[in-house]
C-alpha cells in the first residue's frame, strides 16, 4: 500500500495511524478486522476515517457506514443495508428486493472490500447488515469503532486498537487551535488554557467543545466557565459521554455512580465488598463498565476519567437540581452541610462522602440523619488516618473536628442499610448504627466507648479499625463475625478483656493491637487465615499466642520485653517476610531459624524508635 498524505490540521492522528498500519501488518492473509475501542468524544471515528482516506484506494470497493446507532433508529437495519450494497457496488440506481439480497452479497465475496462500522452499539447490528464478517474476500479489512469491547468480542476480534487520551503536547496544539486559530494562545490568555487542559484530561471532544466555547471571550468570561466547570459540567461534552451510560442496566448505572461519587481510587476487592453487599453483583458490573471505557482497573484499583466522574456526578445532581436532600449520593461540602443543618427531606439519600478539614467546626440536627433510612455509605474525613500513621499512635497531638449535635438521643437504631462506614473523629460515646448489614468501619480518633450492646448478626462485617480510640473499653461479641478479616485497634489503650471477640474468628488475616495496654491476649487465635500480627507496645505481655503459622508473613513484637523466647514452630513455615522483635529480651534465635531465605528480622532496643535490619543470611 502506498502511503497517502493525512489531513495536516489533524492532531495526534498520524502516529496513530502508524500504530494502526503496524498491527495490522501482523494480521493474518485473511479478513483483516480492526476493533476501534474507546470511550465517547476519544476521537475514535476521526481515526477511523484518517485509516479509511489512506487505504480506500487501494480496495476494490469502500464504504464508510457512520453513526450506526443513531442510522439504525432513523431508517431501520434494512434500509441501511440496501444503502450499504449500493454504495459498495457503485451503484446509486441499484434496486435490491428481499430475494436479491443474496445474490448481492454473493457479489461482494469476489471483491476486496474496505468497510467501517462506526459507532457500533449491539453485536446484532453488523450481523444484520452484512452477516459473518469472514465471507467476505481475502484481503478485505473491517473497521468497528466503539464503546464496548464485548462486541469486537463477540466477533472474535484480534486487533483492537485502545483509544488513549492526547498528549499534552497534541491536546495543548488542538485546543489552541480551536480557541486562538493557532497553535499558541494569545499573550494575555497565557496562563488560562492550562486551567481548561487540565479539566479535558486529553479527550479531543472537550477540547474541541471547550475551544469553541471560548474563542472571543473576555479573560473574565474565560475564568467565569472554568469556575462553572468544577460544579456543572458543559452540556454538549455530557451528552457525548452518557450514551454509554444509558445503555446500562439500572443495577449497572447505581455501580458507576457508586464509583464517581465515593469509590474511585479503591482497592477491586474493597470495591467489589461493598457493591456486592448492596446487591449489585459488581463482578459483572465491573466488566461491563471497563468493557464500556467507562472504568479502569489498573494495579487493584478502581479508577476513571475525571470527564466521567464529572459526568456521573452530574447524574446525581440532576436528580434534583434545586434540594440536594432528595439526591441519592452527596460529595459536595456545601450542600451536605446544609442537608445536616437544615430540616429537609432525606430519605432519598443513599451516600454521604463528606471531607472535612480537622480544624472546621460542625454544627448540624441529629434528626436529620436518622431521616437517611436509605443510607449505605457513609463516609467523613478528616485525614487523621494519615496524621496518625506519620506520627504513631503514641505521639500523635489529636485533634478532632469541632461537632456540635443537637437533637440527639442514643433511642433505637438508624441507618438499617448502612454498608460502610467511615468517621474520622467520630463524636459520641455510643454507637447507634445497624451491624447487621455493615462491610467496613472505620472509627479512627473516636470518642466512642462501646459500639454495640447485647449480641449483633455482623455476617457480613469484613473490616473494623479503631485506631486511637482511647476512651474504648469493650469490643462487641464477635463470634458471629465468621467472615471479618481485619480488625486494627492500634492506640486502644483502655480496652480490656475482648480477647474472647477474635479467639474463634478463622478468617481473621490482619490483627493490629499495638499499644493495647490493657488487653489480654486469649492464649490461642484459631484463624488459619492470619498474615499479620502487631502485639508491640505490650510492657505486659509475657508470651505469644499460640497461631497458626502457615500464612503469617508479617509479625511485630516490639516493645514487649517480657517476652524471651519465640515458639519454634514459627521456623518450620517458610511464608514469613518481617519479623520486628525487642532487645535485648530475645538475643538469641535457634537453629531452625536459617531455614528461612526470605525473612527479614528488625530489631528495636524500644518500640518505633530505633530498628536496623538483618537478614537470615547475615545472622
Amino acid at each position: 500500500m502506498l502511503p497517502i498524505e493525512l489531513d495536516k490540521d489533524l492532531v495526534g492522528v498520524e502516529s496513530r495511524v502508524k500504530e494502526i498500519e503496524s498491527l495490522l501488518s501482523n494480521g493474518s492473509k485473511g479478513v483483516h478486522i480492526l476493533g476501534i475501542w474507546g470511550i465517547g468524544g476519544i476521537g475514535k471515528t476521526t481515526i477511523a476515517h484518517a485509516v479509511f482516506d489512506k487505504f480506500s484506494n487501494h480496495f476494490d470497493g469502500s464504504c464508510f457506514l457512520q453513526n450506526i446507532r443513531e442510522e439504525c433508529e432513523k431508517k431501520g437495519l434494512l434500509q441501511l443495508q440496501r444503502e450499504f450494497l449500493s454504495i459498495l457496488l457503485r451503484d446509486e440506481n441499484l434496486k435490491i428486493v428481499n430475494s436479491d439480497i443474496k445474490y448481492h452479497f454473493g457479489r461482494l465475496s469476489r471483491m476486496k472490500v474496505l468497510i467501517t462500522f462506526d459507532d457500533v452499539t449491539r453485536p446484532d447490528q453488523v450481523e444484520s447488515l452484512v452477516g459473518r464478517l469472514d465471507w467476505f474476500m481475502p484481503g478485505s479489512l473491517i473497521i468497528i469503532t466503539t464503546r464496548d469491547k464485548q462486541i469486537l468480542q463477540n466477533y472474535d476480534v484480534k486487533n483492537i486498537y485502545k483509544m488513549e487520551e492526547l498528549e499534552n503536547v497534541d491536546a495543548f496544539k488542538l485546543f489552541n487551535r480551536c480557541a486562538f486559530k493557532q497553535e499558541y494562545p494569545d499573550a494575555d490568555y497565557k496562563e488560562l488554557p492550562d486551567k481548561v487542559l487540565q479539566y479535558a484530561q486529553g479527550v479531543p471532544l472537550a477540547l474541541k467543545v471547550l475551544g469553541s466555547f471560548l474563542s472571543g471571550r473576555s479573560k473574565g468570561e474565560w475564568n467565569s466557565e472554568i469556575e462553572k466547570l468544577k460544579r456543572i459540567p458543559d452540556i454538549d461534552i455530557q451528552k457525548v459521554l452518557k450514551i454509554s451510560y444509558d445503555d446500562l442496566d439500572d443495577k449497572i448505572q447505581n455501580i458507576f455512580l457508586d464509583i464517581a461519587c465515593f469509590l474511585k481510587d479503591v482497592n477491586r476487592n474493597f470495591a467489589l465488598e461493598f457493591l456486592d453487599a448492596c446487591g449489585f453483583y459488581a463482578e459483572i458490573g465491573l466488566r461491563v463498565l471497563v468493557d464500556r471505557c467507562l472504568i479502569i482497573i489498573s494495579d487493584d484499583k478502581i479508577t476513571m476519567h475525571d470527564l466521567l466522574q464529572e459526568m456521573g456526578r452530574d447524574i446525581v445532581r440532576r436528580e434534583c437540581i434545586d434540594d440536594p436532600g432528595k439526591r441519592s449520593r452527596l460529595c459536595h461540602i456545601e450542600e451536605i452541610l446544609e442537608v445536616l443543618r437544615c430540616n429537609t427531606e432525606t430519605e432519598a439519600i443513599q451516600g454521604i462522602s463528606l471531607n472535612m478539614s480537622k480544624d472546621e467546626e460542625i454544627s448540624f440536627n441529629f434528626n436529620n440523619l436518622k431521616k437517611m433510612s436509605n443510607l449505605r455509605f457513609l463516609k467523613i474525613f478528616s485525614n487523621v488516618k494519615s496524621k496518625i500513621e506519620e506520627s504513631g499512635y503514641d505521639s500523635f497531638e489529636k485533634r478532632y473536628l469541632q461537632w456540635k449535635i443537637f437533637g440527639f438521643d442514643d433511642k433505637g437504631y438508624i441507618f438499617p442499610k448502612l454498608r460502610y462506614l467511615y468517621w474520622d473523629g467520630y463524636p459520641l460515646k455510643s454507637l447507634p448504627i445497624h451491624g447487621e448489614n455493615l462491610v467496613s468501619l472505620a472509627l479512627y480518633c473516636s470518642k466512642v466507648e462501646q459500639l454495640w450492646d447485647g449480641v449483633q448478626n455482623l455476617v457480613n462485617l469484613k473490616e473494623i479499625e479503631l485506631a486511637g480510640c482511647e476512651q474504648l473499653t469493650k469490643l462487641p461479641d464477635l463470634s458471629k463475625a465468621q467472615n471479618l478479616e481485619i480488625l486494627m485497634l492500634h492506640g486502644c489503650s483502655n480496652l480490656v478483656n475482648s480477647y474472647s471477640s477474635v479467639r474463634f474468628v478463622n478468617t481473621l488475616g490482619w490483627l493490629g493491637l499495638f499499644n493495647c495496654y490493657r488487653l489480654n491476649l486469649p492464649r490461642s487465635i484459631r484463624s488459619e487465615s492470619l498474615e499479620s500480627l502487631c502485639v508491640s507496645g505490650r510492657s505486659n505481655l509475657k508470651r505469644l499466642p499460640e497461631i497458626s503459622f502457615y500464612n503469617l508473613k508479617w509479625l511485630d513484637l516490639c516493645g514487649s520485653p517480657l517476652i524471651k523466647e519465640l515458639p519454634s514452630s514459627m521456623w518450620c513455615q517458610s511464608r514469613l517476610v518481617s519479623l520486628y522483635l525487642h532487645y535485648p529480651s530475645i538475643n538469641s534465635l535457634p537453629s531452625s531459624f536459617y531455614k528461612l531465605k526470605s525473612v527479614h528480622i528488625l530489631i528495636s532496643p524500644i518500640a518505633r524508635d530505633f530498628r536496623y535490619c538483618l537478614t537470615s543470611s547475615d545472622v
